[in-house]
């Protein structure tokens, strides 16, 4: 059994209209999501050794802030849209969602190595930086694919009409 046909056109007229806003909405919030790790990143990535402590705790608080499950709960919505992305290409649905698994793993990582080491080290905010690199790069790839996927639900939303 190929799980990696395309389904014909003709059978995605099954989906909602509107699912595409969906996915972009999705996509808007996995963006947001790399924003932050990068802009923690770059506090972190600074020389100036005498304002760590203060830039530690503010990534701290803005991690705190966005909770540990944040990556998770996109991936919850994501799997909702099951049905919709796996009409457009199993392939990708499972691509993409390999890859938020392997995000919300790195993500729950960085956030625990931030909460659970009160004072700054210089190796927590190495071992930080790393997880947070590895972050943006994995949603990088995530947001490229869903991309496509809304690109071509759009299209057969078109073809709808």
């Amino acid at each position: 059994m190929n799980t990696n046909k395309t389904i014909p056109q003709e059978e995605l007229s099954t989906h909602k209209p509107g699912e595409s806003e969906a996915l972009r909405a999705l996509n808007h919030r996995l963006c947001n999501i790399q924003g932050i790790i990068e802009s923690c990143n770059c506090l972190l990535k600074k020389e100036d050794a005498k304002s760590m402590i203060r830039r530690w705790s503010t990534v701290r608080e803005i991690l705190k802030a966005t909770g540990r499950d944040r990556i998770h709960r996109e991936m919850i919505i994501y799997c909702t849209k099951r049905e919709v992305i796996e009409g457009i290409s199993r392939k990708k649905y499972r691509y993409v969602y390999d890859k938020i698994t392997i995000a919300d793993s790195y993500y729950k990582s960085l956030f625990d190595l931030i909460h659970n080491s009160i004072p700054y080290s210089d190796e927590g905010k190495n071992a930080s930086v790393i997880a947070g690199e590895k972050i943006t790069k994995v949603l990088v790839h995530i947001v490229k694919k869903l991309e496509d996927v809304k690109v071509e639900l759009q299209k057969a939303e078109t073809l709808d009409r």
